[in-house]
C-alpha cells in the first residue's frame, strides 16, 4: 500500500466513525418509522430513503462497469428521442424520472418526502434474487443543509464538473412518483455520499415487516397511459437483452455490516476501484 492509499483509507475510516455517531439502531420496523416521523415533525429531515440493505447511497449506474454504462447511455437515449418524438415529452429529467420507476439503471436516487413509503421499501424482501440481508435502513437527509454543501462544492470539488442535484419533479400521469411522493438525490459520481450529513435508521430485517404495509399504496395496481406507453417499450427496446447485466447487478446488492461493528469495510466493495485515488 502506498502513502496515497494510507492516506485514503485513513480518510475514509475518519468519515465511517463520524457516520457511525449518527447512526440509530432500533430493534424493528415500527420504531424505525417512529423515529422517522418524529425527525419529519421537528423538522430535522425532510426527505427519507427506504433500503432493505446497508449499500452506501451510489446510483445503480454508478454500480455498472464502463462498458455496461456506454451500452445503457445508448439505450436511454433512444429513449429520450423516442419520448421526444412519439409523447412530445422534452424535458430530460422527466425522461429520466420515468426510466428511474422503470428500473433502467440512472443517476437518478429515490427519495420520499414521506417517512412511510421509506419504510415501505425498506421491509420490502422481494426486491433482488440475493440472500436476505440481515439489516434494513432508513436513510434521512436535511435538504436545506445538503443544498447549502452542494452549493459549495460548485465552486470547488465539482467547479467545472457535474454537481449532484436535489430534484423535485413533476410528471403529469406519472402515477408511480404520485404514490410515492417521490424526490430524487441527482448523484453522478461515487464518493460525494460520504461527505452527505445524513442520519440512518438501521433494523434487522424481518420478512414480516413488509405484511405492515399495504403494496398498492406505493406501487399502483394500475398504469396511466403515459405509463403504459413507457412501459411497453423500455420492456421491448431497454431491457429485452439486458436481463444478464441487470442481474449482475442485483448480485451486487449483498449484505452488509453494521459501521458500528465493522469499519470502513461497509464502503471499501464499493468504492474501492470506482473512486480512482489520484
Amino acid at each position: 500500500m502506498n502513502i496515497k492509499e494510507e492516506k485514503y483509507l485513513k480518510n475514509l475510516n475518519h468519515i465511517a466513525s463520524n457516520i457511525a455517531i449518527y447512526d440509530v439502531v432500533v430493534d424493528n420496523i415500527d420504531d424505525a418509522l417512529e423515529v422517522a416521523m418524529k425527525f419529519k415533525e421537528n423538522d430535522e429531515y425532510d426527505w427519507f430513503r427506504g433500503q432493505s440493505g446497508l449499500w452506501p447511497l451510489i446510483s445503480t449506474f454508478n454500480r455498472l462497469s464502463v462498458d455496461e454504462q456506454k451500452t445503457m447511455l445508448k439505450k436511454i437515449s433512444l429513449l429520450q428521442h423516442w419520448a421526444n418524438e412519439t409523447l412530445n415529452l422534452q424535458n430530460e429529467d422527466k425522461i429520466i424520472a420515468i426510466a428511474q420507476h422503470y428500473g433502467i439503471p440512472t443517476n437518478f436516487i429515490d427519495f420520499s418526502t414521506d417517512p412511510k413509503t421509506a419504510a415501505f421499501f425498506a421491509s420490502n424482501t422481494s426486491d433482488n434474487n440475493s440472500e436476505p440481508n440481515e439489516y434494513s435502513c432508513i436513510i434521512c437527509i436535511n435538504t436545506q443543509v445538503v443544498s447549502n454543501i452542494i452549493e459549495i462544492s460548485k465552486n470547488t470539488t465539482f467547479k467545472n464538473r457535474p454537481h449532484p442535484e436535489l430534484l423535485s419533479i413533476n410528471v403529469d400521469n406519472l402515477w408511480h412518483l404520485d404514490a410515492q411522493k417521490g424526490k430524487f438525490l441527482y448523484l453522478p459520481m461515487v464518493g460525494f455520499e460520504l461527505s452527505l450529513p445524513f442520519k440512518r435508521i438501521i433494523f434487522k430485517r424481518s420478512k414480516q415487516n413488509g405484511s405492515k404495509f399495504v403494496g398498492t399504496d406505493y406501487i399502483p395496481e394500475r398504469r396511466s397511459s403515459l405509463e403504459q406507453r413507457f412501459y411497453g417499450y423500455i420492456q421491448m427496446r431497454i431491457l429485452s437483452d439486458t436481463t444478464e447485466l441487470l442481474e449482475e447487478f442485483v448480485s451486487q446488492v449483498t449484505d452488509m455490516p453494521l459501521i458500528k461493528d465493522e469499519g470502513f469495510d461497509y464502503y471499501k466493495d464499493f468504492v474501492d476501484g470506482m473512486s480512482p485515488i489520484n
